[in-house]
């Protein structure tokens, strides 16, 4: 009886690799993670689709598949095949798997915790443009982790990324203007920027506003 069923198991994936394209099990996947073209949101047959996609060398669905491992997302939660998932994306370039792999180096998920590994995968995903790994790299060369200590190439990487909206560097940018760190003080820039996060639900923003302005 068991044998049965994982013989029809075997060949209903079998039918499935035949009949749908990596890119094409990604899209499935992606349809019901989101619950797009009509279908119906369901993380259980999104991870499925998904590992499907990986298995056979989709570099977007190796991602996808590494952030379910890594929020326990239609599957049981394991840092470990999260790590080594988000590994096998980023080598194929994948932008946002190079910032989430420096992300598990720096916390030590998944794998050994490794400053200088971190700071490369940053650096290389805010290269490509990425703005959350911009953010990340300042805050490499802010605290001196993994790399040497340089506020005034902090300050750059944060104001790059406040500008294309992120608020954790909106919030890190006015916080250097505030304090003069790697920039000339300017409490007129730092209240812009504070505002700026503000506006978009950053409490630390507003808590740093009501102190420079004295509001209670």
């Amino acid at each position: 009886m068991a044998d049965d069923i994982i013989k029809d198991l075997k060949d209903l994936v079998s039918m499935i690799n035949q009949k749908f394209s990596p890119q094409e099990k990604f899209h499935m996947g992606d349809n019901h993670f989101y619950g797009k073209n009509g279908t119906e949101i369901d993380y259980s047959k999104a991870f499925k689709w998904f590992l499907l996609s990986a298995e056979e060398g989709n570099a977007e669905a190796q991602n996808a598949v590494s952030v379910c491992y890594f929020q326990g997302i239609g599957t049981l939660r394991d840092f470990k095949l999260a790590f080594e998932w988000c590994s096998k994306s980023a080598e194929q370039g994948v932008i946002v798997a190079y910032s989430n792999l420096g992300y598990f180096y720096e916390n030590g998920i998944g794998t050994e915790a490794d400053s200088v590994k971190s700071f490369e995968c940053y650096k290389k995903a805010a290269e490509m443009g990425y703005v959350v790994a911009q953010n990340m790299l300042g805050g490499c060369y802010y605290s001196g982790k993994g790399t040497e200590k340089n506020l005034e190439k902090a300050f750059e990487c944060f104001r790059k990324s406040a500008e294309h909206g992120n608020i954790q560097a909106q919030y890190n940018l006015a916080s250097c203007y505030r304090g003069g760190f790697g920039t000339e003080k300017n409490l007129l820039e730092a209240v812009y920027w504070y505002m700026k996060a503000y506006k978009q639900g950053d409490k630390k923003s507003e808590k740093a506003l009501k102190n420079i302005l004295k509001i209670s």
